[in-house]
């Protein structure tokens, strides 16, 4: 292969692992808000962790939100879970979920007593079953 045909052979690539890149928005960094809507004036504690990432523990006051961002893998596995606290009750919820988000770069929720509430999609969920970490 002459170095004209190499060099045409890899400008082509770039090309196309860029336009692929941008169509899909792989390294585009996705946005989560999680809002404190408990009501009452109950203070919410939130742990928000991923399996390479804990983002700490935070108290938000009613209608106080706490928001972070990373860039998702391709594979659409990313996950970030978060633990919700209050008057002594503890749940917890898959707040990304690669195969559930994959599309959405903006994502905000809404925690309330009963449900966590996206406020994109206009859809609550039930809390999950707690999920165990060490």
């Amino acid at each position: 292969m002459t170095c004209f045909k190499k060099t045409m052979l890899l400008l082509a690539l770039l090309v196309s692992y860029t336009y692929v890149n941008s169509a899909f928005s792989f390294n585009a960094p996705t946005h989560v808000k999680i809002s404190n809507k408990l009501g009452n004036g109950l203070d919410l504690t939130l742990h928000c962790k991923s399996r390479d990432d804990d983002l700490g523990v935070h108290l938000l006051h009613q209608d106080e939100s706490f928001s972070f961002q990373f860039h998702p893998n391709i594979f659409r596995s990313t996950l970030f879970w978060c633990s919700f606290r209050w008057s002594g009750q503890t749940k917890s919820f898959d707040i990304f979920d690669g195969g559930r988000d994959c599309l959405l770069t903006d994502l905000k929720w809404s925690a309330s007593p009963t449900q966590i509430c996206d406020e994109n999609k206009k859809v609550c969920y039930d809390y999950n079953k707690l999920r165990v970490t060490t």
